[in-house]
């Protein structure tokens, strides 16, 4: 195994120990193995210690109106360990505008780096109106905003790359993450972000052994956008304007939806350069969320034990 930079993880929608008080209060049907597996505090750094991980970023995900995670909570909870966790804010774009001032206080009292959405639950389309409140805000505040892009097991996937397009167009200036990689729509995804500076892609969701080979064009920096006739002269010195997506990868484990082992076994596999996969791995999450960089000390990879859960 190569050696492998201190990660920082994107998207961990982990369930805090406590955030559920009786599985009651969750339908059945949103009963997924990371409500079901909650982690204490050291119970996720230890697991973070083990697999690498400098700095995870957690959703305060919202399921729709069906369920959703306490913002108070998730600030009191990565509070305790302010370096290495970060929180997101769920959105739920149903709740209009007492959503937005909730989503703003988040970030402006709170310390939350960006947004994040589950569209299939709400069953608004990423380009419905509903969502623009949301947009302009996050543009406004400087932040991320992560939107779910696969099919979903919902009433109806609401994930289709086709949504997203139109947002990037919108909002130029806000950085739209599209995560779990597009599935099975990735080559129409990384054709509407190639061309799009704002528009982040997520590899992220699914095994490696699915990831498309036009996502890792994307994420070396080598696919049509790249090779295209208009694009020679674009580069990161000769056009400031021009964003490589090699430089919109953001790579995370989203947890327990992953063989972690695998994936780092075959993302060594991909023949990615040094640069490249320092990039994915580390360099383009820290500034994409505007993290610190990481001041605890990392013990070597699998050096620490997993918790027991």
């Amino acid at each position: 195994m190569k050696p492998r930079i201190p990660i920082v993880d994107v998207l961990v929608p982990v369930t805090p120990e406590g955030a559920v008080k009786d599985i009651s209060e969750v339908p059945p049907h949103l009963r997924v193995p990371s409500i079901l597996n909650p982690l204490s505090l050291e119970q996720l750094l230890q697991r973070m210690d083990h697999y690498g991980i400098g700095q995870s970023v957690i959703p305060a995900r919202k399921y729709g109106q069906h369920w959703g995670m306490s913002y108070e909570f998730l600030r009191d909870f990565v509070a305790k360990s302010p370096n290495r966790l970060f929180a997101t804010a769920g959105i739920d774009p149903l709740n209009k505008m007492p959503g937005v001032r909730l989503f703003e206080e988040a970030v402006r009292d709170w310390g939350f780096v960006g947004a994040h959405t589950y569209s299939s639950w709400s069953q608004v389309p990423a380009d419905d109106r509903l969502y623009y409140p949301y947009y302009a805000k996050a543009e406004e505040l400087g932040v991320p905003f992560q939107v779910e892009c696969m099919a979903a097991k919902a009433p109806r996937s609401m994930g289709h790359p086709q949504f997203f397009d139109r947002v990037a167009a919108d909002f130029p200036d806000l950085k739209l993450v599209a995560t779990h990689c597009g599935y099975p729509w990735e080559r129409e995804l990384m054709a509407y972000a190639e061309f799009r500076p704002n528009f982040y892609v997520g590899a992220d969701g699914f095994p490696t052994e699915l990831w498309h080979e036009d996502l890792i064009r994307f994420i070396k920096g080598t696919g049509f956008g790249g090779q295209h006739p208009w694009s020679k002269d674009r580069s990161d010195k000769g056009n400031p304007n021009f964003n490589s997506t090699s430089n919109r990868a953001v790579f995370a484990t989203n947890y327990l939806s992953m063989d972690l082992e695998q994936t780092f076994a075959d993302i060594d596999a991909m023949d990615l350069s040094d640069e490249i996969r320092d990039k994915l791995f580390a360099h383009n999450g820290r500034r994409l969320f505007g993290l610190p960089e990481l001041e605890h000390e990392m013990p070597a990879p699998g050096t620490v034990p997993l918790p027991t859960v």
